[in-house]
């Protein structure tokens, strides 16, 4: 069934200091990504299923009847989702329109990743009859399998290749390849005057697989989780291997496309982090400035991380922002996952004290003015209100009569509490 809902109370800027705001969505959505324009948010629903969020318009459409245990990880600018349900990949519109993507022959299969900035180019794989993955993209809706490298070439062997980010213009697609530890490593494709995709084997002159220690190629993990919109930088999450099983933990790291030169994070504990702790890395902006959170080999414990352009090491997203949301999340589960190519908003969703998932957008740049919640007699703005199924209510069904649990903030302190009308 096809779910388009208004949301009112629920979903209202939620806290704020100085001159930012947090919007929050509840009802168990996790966000996966927000447009290039900031205006639309997709991600995975409570049933399993792609949803869209107009967040400005408090509008979220959910299609969980023919979108079942689907996935939209990425969203153009238009209000267009790629998504991957089934066995098929398509693309989800804000009014709610699906389109499948064609299939090729001998590839029963396919897995739409994401989606460029005007919507026209998709990025993703297929899969043949053996399970082996190939990338693609569909340039308006046709398919177009992407170069592969061999294994000589690469010096590894190949099990498959996908892609699964691209740059704002569809110019630079970004993925991996499926090596024999699953650790996916770096390759990118970049469109030539040809208007032929050609295939830089970037992993080829740092990864290692194990087999063989070597100083010039010394990591054994080079997963990409994300290209800049310019298609200049990729977000890395890599581990150095020094020889003789000795690992060091993940961290996060960014490579510079044109430049070819990478960066890896600094985690020496002075920024309130634990150090040499392994960090995850989530999406980068067109300056280099990269969402990530710390990983305590699970979801509890983590904490949302900014590293900046220009800087040695990342922080506390809680104390960049200073959002007290934030601060609750972090003591539990905090995933800042996006951030749009100009770094004005940032999307994740966080595990509340109850374990339920709330996601969230921060407007990073918003006057303080800006909050737009009702407020109750002695100042508090009323963020969200639910009735005693959990069930979230706008403004005019909780004028009836009955309890309601209403989570309010006041001087960036939010609370919750029982009230009976």
């Amino acid at each position: 069934m096809k779910k388009i809902f208004t949301l009112s109370v629920a979903v209202l800027f939620a806290t704020m200091v100085s001159s930012q705001t947090i919007k929050i969505l509840p009802g168990g959505y996790q966000v996966l990504a927000i447009s290039d324009n900031g205006k639309y948010v997709s991600g995975n629903s409570e049933a399993y299923s792609s949803f869209i969020w107009d967040w400005q318009n408090d509008k979220v459409v959910e299609d969980a009847e023919n979108l079942p245990e689907g996935s939209a990880e990425g969203v153009a600018d238009n209000g267009v989702a790629s998504v991957s349900t089934g066995d098929e990949g398509a693309t989800f519109s804000i009014d709610g329109n699906i389109v499948r993507l064609p299939m090729a022959e001998g590839y029963p299969m396919s897995l739409a990743r994401n989606i460029n900035a005007d919507g026209t180019v998709v990025a993703g794989c297929v899969f043949n009859e053996a399970y082996v993955s190939h990338a693609c993209v569909w340039k308006n809706r046709e398919l177009v399998l992407l170069p592969e490298p061999t294994m000589e070439e690469i010096g590894f062997e190949v099990n498959g290749t996908q892609a699964i980010d691209i740059s704002a213009d569809g110019k630079t697609v970004m993925g991996f390849v499926v090596d024999n530890m699953a650790t996916y490593p770096l390759i990118v494709w970049q469109l030539g005057d040809d208007g032929k995709y050609v295939l830089d084997m970037v992993c080829k002159d740092y990864f290692n697989d194990g087999m063989e220690y070597t100083a010039e190629r010394p990591y054994t993990l080079f997963f990409p989780t994300g290209i800049s919109a310019n298609g200049k930088w990729i977000a890395l999450q890599v581990e150095l291997w020094g020889g003789d099983w000795d690992y060091s933990e993940m961290r996060m790291a960014r490579f510079n496309l044109e430049t070819r030169q990478l960066e890896i994070a600094v985690i020496d504990g002075t920024e309130g982090i634990e150090a040499n702790q392994t960090v995850e890395t989530s999406r980068i902006t067109n300056d280099g400035t990269m969402l990530g959170y710390t990983s305590a080999y699970g979801m509890i414990g983590r904490e949302g991380l900014i590293w900046k352009a220009g800087e040695s090491q990342p922080e506390l997203l809680r104390n960049v922002c200073k959002l007290q949301a934030l601060e609750e999340y972090d003591l539990m589960a905090n995933t800042p996952v996006d951030i749009t190519p100009d770094g004005k908003y940032i999307i994740g969703f966080g595990v509340t004290g109850t374990g339920d998932f709330e996601s969230y957008i921060i407007d990073t740049t918003a006057e303080g003015t800006a909050i737009d919640a009702p407020e109750t007699e002695n100042g508090e703005s009323v963020t969200s209100m639910y009735d005693l199924t959990g069930k979230a209510v706008t403004g005019g069904a909780a004028r009836n009569k009955g309890v309601y649990v209403v989570k309010t903030v006041k001087n960036g302190k939010v609370s919750t509490r029982k009230v009976i009308k």
